[in-house]
This record gives C-alpha cells, sequence and structure tokens, in this order.
C-alpha cells in the first residue's frame, strides 16, 4: 500500500505503523489473529508486513497451488479489518517504541536522529514507530478514518513472484480486489530543500556499551551537488 510514515500529520506520527498492526487483529472472516495465522499456515504459509517512509508491505510466502486462497487472505486483512483488540495491539507498539530510548528519556535510535536532521518540521523528520505521547492518544476512530483515507485501490500494488500463472494470478485478484470502490486520491507533502552546510551530528552524551554510527551523503541530482554527512 502507498502509505507510509510521509503521509502522517504531526499528531499521528506511527499511525501507519499502529494501523498495520492492526490489520492483523482480525477479519469480518477471520474474528482474531490466531484464526488469520491458521488461515495462512494452512496453507503452507505465514503472513508479515512492515511500513516505512512511503509503503506498507504485507507479504507472505505460499505453495503456487494456493494462490486463490492467499489473495483472498489478503483482501480479508485489507478490505475487511476488525479494528480488535486496540489497547492488546496498543501495549505492543508501546513497547517497541520505548527501544528507541534510553533510560534517560533520550532518543537513541540513529535513523530516527539522522531523519530529523535531514528533515526538521516534515513528517520525513518523525520516527516511523512514532512519539510515546502520539501512540498513547491514538483511538480506534482515528485509524478508522486514516484506514479510509488511504486504504483503497489506487494506493495498491499487487506483486506475485516464482512459479505462478499470470492468468490465474490475475483471475484471483480480479475476483478479490476488483470491486474495491475508489477513493478519492491523496498526495503527499513535498520534501523540503536543505539549506543546511557542513558536518550534522546529533547523539547522546550517556555513556551506552555499544555506538552505532549512521553516515548520511545526499547524493548530487536530487539536489545541488552537495555533501552533507550525518553521524549519530
Amino acid at each position: 500500500m502507498a502509505v507510509g510514515g510521509r503521509c502522517e500529520a504531526s499528531d499521528q506520527s506511527g499511525i501507519s505503523h499502529f494501523l498495520e498492526h492492526m490489520l492483523f487483529r482480525g477479519t469480518a472472516e477471520y474474528a482474531t489473529s490466531t484464526d488469520l495465522e491458521r488461515a495462512f499456515e494452512a496453507i503452507g504459509g505465514s503472513v508479515n508486513a512492515s511500513t516505512d517512509s512511503e509503503t506498507t508491505c504485507f507479504h507472505s510466502r505460499i505453495h503456487p497451488d494456493y494462490l486463490p486462497e492467499g489473495v483472498a487472505l489478503f483482501a480479508s486483512m485489507l478490505r475487511r479489518p476488525r479494528f480488535s483488540d486496540i489497547e492488546t495491539e496498543r501495549r505492543i507498539v508501546l513497547e517497541e517504541a520505548r527501544e528507541d530510548y534510553n533510560e534517560e528519556g533520550e532518543q537513541i535510535n540513529p535513523d530516527n536522529l539522522m531523519v530529523g536532521l535531514l528533515w526538521p518540521d516534515h513528517p520525513l523528520g518523525e520516527s516511523l514507530i512514532g512519539s510515546l505521547e502520539n501512540l498513547r492518544h491514538i483511538d480506534t476512530r482515528m485509524l478508522k478514518d486514516y484506514y479510509r483515507t488511504w486504504y483503497q485501490p489506487g494506493h495498491l500494488v499487487v506483486c506475485a513472484c516464482g512459479a505462478v500463472d499470470r492468468v490465474a494470478a490475475l483471475r484471483a485478484v480480479a475476483e478479490q480486489f476488483g470491486d474495491w470502490t475508489p477513493g478519492e486520491q491523496q498526495r503527499v507533502t513535498a520534501a523540503p530543500v536543505s539549506t543546511a552546510d557542513g558536518l550534522n551530528v546529533a547523539g547522546s552524551m550517556i555513556p551506552i556499551r555499544r555506538l552505532p554510527f549512521n553516515w548520511l551523503f545526499l547524493y548530487p541530482g536530487a539536489m545541488k551537488n552537495q555533501l552533507w554527512p550525518s553521524g549519530c
């Protein structure tokens, strides 16, 4: 799905990732996350997902003979989520978010520090998992509104690789997604052009056992011929 961190308002940072989690909590056809997992296991697969700045990817490996069943399972997740057990999922997401902070409450995730330097005051500069404050106040209504805005056929790309019959794959996708009503096409905020020069550094002065480093170089072509390393 063409939805990720850069689609979020500042008070909603983390909602794309939170919504990804919620789609595993059950659907109209599979009432619980356990029921959904067992349905994938029944056709020899398992389901997983990931969220980045621009996309949310749901994926599985299944036997080619069960391609129609696999497509139907993804359609159930993407089109008919139940949005149940939000507090259970909130605890899981909050626990993931806390891993980005040290005991002093300082941000220590080098990726988050790096994008914050590169794109301040822009969705691309926010943590993909979101702030603890935002994660505590995101509710079911906000998740459903965000879902209705971004989860629509115009934002969907379906990819099948391997020993797959193309005609059969297209037929399965058409059967499960062909009647999905399009919504209003959404646009994301363009990334600002940085005017910073020289070396930009961010990090924590608190002693830790391991010291992670990230270096970012802006390539010529996307912007002016400029070298901007960012170390965390």
